[in-house]
């Protein structure tokens, strides 16, 4: 009885040994690198390795190649080898894994690697070295530097108040102090492989001019190719200077306005209606005989731009700025018509050419961005597919004259009458179309992609009495 159980027992020791054995029937022999190895990020690193098999006929499957135990490769021809790519993977360690396969037999084997890397090299200019308040800086990081990434691969990341939080993004960024004084400015620039390093440098701004009205940028008159991008265009000569609103009017600045009318639900000025109050997606509603933010879904702040604004609801509120602020108002308003006065030194909305000059930056445009002060559309616009609603005013950085949203948040409207395309020629002082329903509308807004065209060359058109909340509204003045 005791040999019999002896027996079985060194028979299953046998099974299971030949059962393991199937199981791993390759070995898996590394020439090279060895185990543990550190190497420098971005380096091609060399994988070498045969299959040693028990069987005489040798090993004539296949070998799969796996990075951090995800499948990267198969390879079926001996000797084999693997280069990979280390500028792919984070700094760290990592896992290689060989596993050979044939004829239902495996077998694996892996070695363990280390990336290092240099962090890379940060440093900014600044354009001009100092100034005034009412000076738009140029932040560039350009030649800042890394051996394993270039500048395009890196992550640039810029805090202006110096109070440990990043203002923007961006390898070339424009900033505007308000407050004269020596101000401290802090960039990171961070690689491929999650290095980072920080670095400061001074600012100092001395008191502004006050010519300039405050939350206003002075866009200079000058002229410039006006272009939908896909072959019409204007050759446009503007010949004001106009003072352009740095935001987009706030539905705490349209409260205001609403204070001085009659509380309803549907709030009209010379047959017109405003503003779509009592509306699910409207940021203002009523409550107590008063006009009120209504806090839901859309909007998150006083602070973000009205919008479910009327053509004529921006008319009237450009007006109502002029006559707060002792100067005369642009508009004479009808029900369903407006026309106004070029001459007047009240507030307006911009007019098509306007509006697109100022979002290139002007006659201190530094280039042709493709948004409005970046070809980086983080760095200044609020454009996102899981944005719902617009952000608060002035959330990204600003263009070259220091205005902000330019390129997403809300649709903006202009007093031009829509058409398309543009009518080939030279041109100075364009209003626009005399007849036609639709107005034009400029920007872009946040449920977007800025890869499907919404940059500065974004147009879109709606009738004067439409409101809807991607629409909004800046107003303009003559500089005098």
């Amino acid at each position: 009885m005791k040999k019999t159980f002896c027996l079985i027992i060194m028979l299953i020791t046998v099974l299971l040994s030949g059962c393991l054995m199937n199981n791993n029937a390759f070995d898996i022999v590394f020439s090279r690198p060895g185990d543990y190895g550190s190497f420098t990020h971005g380096e091609n690193l060399v994988f070498e390795f045969s299959v040693d098999s028990d069987d005489e006929s040798g090993f004539g499957g296949t070998v799969e190649i796996y990075i951090d135990n995800e499948i990267v490769d198969t390879l079926a021809i001996t000797p084999f080898m693997y280069i990979l790519n280390t500028g792919d993977l984070q700094l760290g360690e990592h896992v290689f894994k060989a596993k050979a396969i044939d004829e239902g037999k495996s077998g694996s084997g892996e070695l363990h690697f280390t990336l290092t890397g240099n962090a890379p090299v940060a440093t900014f200019t600044i354009d001009p070295s100092g100034a005034t308040t009412d000076t738009v800086f140029y932040f560039s990081a350009e030649e800042s530097s890394d051996v394993e990434n270039t500048n395009d691969e890196m992550t640039y990341e810029w805090d202006f108040e110096n109070d440990g939080e990043w203002d923007g993004v961006g390898m070339n960024v424009f900033y505007q102090f308000y407050q004269s004084g020596n101000h401290t400015v802090r960039l990171k620039v961070t690689d491929a492989g999650g290095l980072g390093t920080e670095t400061t440098n001074q600012v100092t701004v001395s008191a502004g001019s006050g010519t300039i009205p405050d939350g206003y940028a002075l866009v200079e008159a000058g002229s410039f190719r006006m272009s939908n991008r896909i072959g019409s265009y204007q050759d446009v000569t503007l010949t004001n200077d106009i003072y352009v609103n740095q935001h987009e009017v706030t539905i705490e600045e349209y409260l205001a306005f609403l204070d001085d009318q009659d509380v309803n639900y549907n709030p009209t000025i010379n047959g017109n209606i405003l503003i779509a109050i009592g509306s699910a997606d409207c940021p203002i509603d009523i409550s107590s005989g008063a006009y009120v933010f209504s806090s839901n879904e859309y909007f998150e702040s006083i602070e973000c731009p009205v919008s479910k604004v009327s053509w004529y609801g921006a008319l009237e509120y450009c007006n109502w700025l002029s006559e707060e602020e002792g100067l005369t108002p642009c508009y004479t308003i009808s029900q369903g018509s407006a026309t106004c006065s070029w001459t007047a030194n009240g507030y307006r909305l911009p007019t098509e050419a306007e509006w697109e000059f100022a979002a290139m930056g002007g006659i201190h445009s530094k280039e042709d961005y493709a948004n409005a002060g970046s070809d980086y559309a983080p760095s200044v616009a609020v454009i996102n597919y899981n944005n719902i609603g617009p952000k608060p005013v002035k959330s990204k950085l600003p263009n070259e004259l220091g205005i902000y949203d330019m390129t997403g948040n809300v649709y903006e409207w202009c007093w031009d009458i829509y058409y398309d395309p543009y009518v080939n020629g030279v041109i100075t002082d364009p209003t626009g179309h005399t007849s036609g329903g639709s107005k034009c509308k400029r920007g872009g807004y946040y449920y977007g992609n800025v890869n499907s065209g919404y940059s500065i060359s974004k147009r879109a058109s709606d009738s004067p009495i439409s409101m809807w909340r991607d629409t909004g509204f800046r107003v303009v003045r003559l500089a005098q």
